[in-house]
């Protein structure tokens, strides 16, 4: 047994020996790529609310070459999202020369730019980068870039060490423009790292991990991106950012009051997605918590003082609860989300906002009460299934799903509750090329 332990422990150590020594022998810009392989998120804020987020992936693909691949999704404007999406390869084989890089803008849905380079072969047998612009033809690109160049900035901190206040000048890659440029960085401070970039139109500062990767990004002063979890990147607790969503639907939807549950699957997904009228959520009392809203001010109790606390049974209490809320404002989907107070003073809002409220005065009253958020069907434009936001009420020992914003007091089944893997999963792929529904199973009563 012995014998065979130290023959593994050989094997095992040789074969860590023989990696290092491969790993000891690539150039310094390889082992950098290989150090800084991995798949991130960040989420995207602007003021106080998060609007957006940015994922990046990097490594090796099957035959050696190193990629880089990265999504930055923004919603700034209610039902106009936008996505940038960038893809970077370049060569296994030194000087490890980009031998392909794709860079398209989608706002909308609609595809409003789109830049492929990819590497061809010369007249004379040589190999050469040629770039697409849109529709047009096919031109040479006259400039070559490598992982190098790629990672100069990174190479300059790992080997040069520069001191605090040292200027490092990098060639940067404009695939938007397809172009060169040479830009110029600063190191700021070295624990933690950062750096900045004072450009006219887009200042920037990052901090830095001991990988080199950001942590957090400021641009412009306006945006933040901070390095979070895929749920945390694509499904924030700010209802802001999950409004304004969108999945159509194959075929539109009859006869609404009458659908007692259905199923639902997504094209080109495994996702099943199953409902039935009134369904809750499911999660365990006291999840959301009430301590952002506005329980202690004067209008909102004010409002709630017109609450009956012994109506003659739940139906009653129910119905004059999402009677108030439904009737405080005026509905205006898309509208930005401020804050609640707001809202109510301006006399309007869209579906988080009665959703909140709902919830506030509940809270007020001692009955609890949460605010959820997923799925419920859209017919307006084209029919579909839109991100919404509606209540949950605990009465007589058990939760009731609600939605004042549509003054129903038992939430009709195309209320669709998603956990915040699941709306993730869903807003990063319709961030891409869209989604379709289709309904699967449907029952009338």
């Amino acid at each position: 047994m012995i014998q065979r332990l130290t023959l593994s422990f050989l094997t095992v150590s040789a074969m860590a020996l023989a990696c290092l020594s491969i790993y000891a022998r690539q150039s310094a810009e390889v082992q950098l790529a290989t150090r800084m392989s991995g798949e991130y998120w960040y989420a995207i804020r602007s003021a106080d609310r998060q609007v957006g987020y940015f994922h990046s992936s990097a490594g090796f693909e099957a035959d050696g070459d190193w990629f880089y691949r990265s999504r930055t999704h923004i919603l700034m404007q209610a039902s106009d999202p936008l996505s940038v999406d960038k893809y970077l390869r370049f060569d296994a084989s030194p000087p490890n020369q980009l031998i392909e890089a794709r860079y398209q803008t989608r706002r909308g849905g609609v595809v409003t730019d789109r830049v492929d380079l990819h590497q061809s072969q010369s007249a004379e047998g040589h190999s050469r980068l040629s770039a697409r612009i849109g529709e047009n033809d096919e031109t040479p690109v006259s400039w070559q870039y490598t992982l190098a160049d790629y990672l100069a900035v990174e190479l300059k901190l790992a080997e040069e060490r520069p001191a605090p206040g040292e200027e490092l000048r990098v060639k940067t890659l404009d695939l938007e423009n397809v172009s060169i440029n040479m830009k110029s960085y600063e190191l700021v401070q070295e624990d933690p790292l950062t750096l900045k970039r004072d450009a006219p139109m887009a200042p920037t500062s990052m901090v830095l991990d001991e990988h080199f990767i950001p942590t957090d990004i400021h641009v412009s002063g306006v945006f933040h991106f901070q390095r979070v979890s895929f749920e945390e990147a694509l499904a924030p607790a700010n209802p802001a950012f999950k409004a304004a969503y969108k999945i159509p639907l194959a075929e539109p939807l009859t006869n609404i009051s009458s659908i007692l549950s259905m199923t639902l699957t997504v094209e080109g997904t495994d996702l099943e997605l199953r409902t039935q009228r009134g369904a809750t959520s499911g999660l365990p009392s006291g999840t959301y918590a009430t301590a952002n809203l506005p329980t202690h001010d004067e209008a909102f109790m004010r409002l709630a003082a017109k609450l009956d606390d012994n109506p003659a049974n739940t139906e009653s209490r129910l119905n004059d609860l999402v009677s108030l809320v439904h009737h405080a404002m005026v509905y205006r989907p898309g509208e930005v989300h401020t804050d609640l107070a707001g809202a109510l003073q301006r006399g309007y809002g869209e579906c988080t906002e009665f959703a909140d409220l709902l919830t506030t005065l509940a809270s007020i009253r001692g009955w609890e009460a949460r605010t959820v958020f997923g799925l419920a069907y859209d017919p307006s434009g084209t029919p579909g299934f839109g991100m919404h936001a509606w209540n949950e009420v605990r009465f007589d020992g058990r939760w009731h799903a609600v939605d004042a914003t549509w003054n129903q007091t038992v939430a009709d089944a195309t209320h669709i509750y998603l956990d915040d893997e699941t709306m993730a999963r869903l807003k990063f792929l319709q961030g891409s090329d869209g989604l379709l529904v289709r309904v699967k199973q449907i029952h009338y009563d």
